[in-house]
C-alpha cells in the first residue's frame, strides 16, 4: 500500500469564490484551509483529477498559503 496514499487527509467539502479567489477545502475532521489567490484553472485541475486530495497535497498545499479556518 502506498503510504502517500494512505496518509491524505479526506475531504468532505470544496468550495471555491471565482470572485475573490478563494478556494476553501474542509477535511472529514471538520478542520478547513482557506486558500486565496488560486485560479479557475488551478481549481478546475484540483476537481477534475483522478484524486483531488493526492492533488491537493502535491500541487497546493505545499505551494499555496493557506490560513486556518478557526469554528
Amino acid at each position: 500500500m502506498d503510504k502517500t496514499q494512505n496518509n491524505l487527509k479526506r475531504f468532505s467539502n470544496i468550495s471555491y469564490n471565482p470572485t475573490t479567489y478563494v478556494l476553501v477545502i474542509t477535511f472529514e475532521d471538520g478542520s478547513s484551509h482557506r486558500h486565496p489567490g488560486i485560479s479557475q484553472t488551478t481549481h478546475d485541475a484540483l476537481i477534475s483529477a483522478p484524486s483531488p486530495e493526492q492533488y491537493y497535497q502535491e500541487q497546493l498545499e505545499k505551494i499555496y498559503p493557506f490560513q486556518k479556518v478557526v469554528k
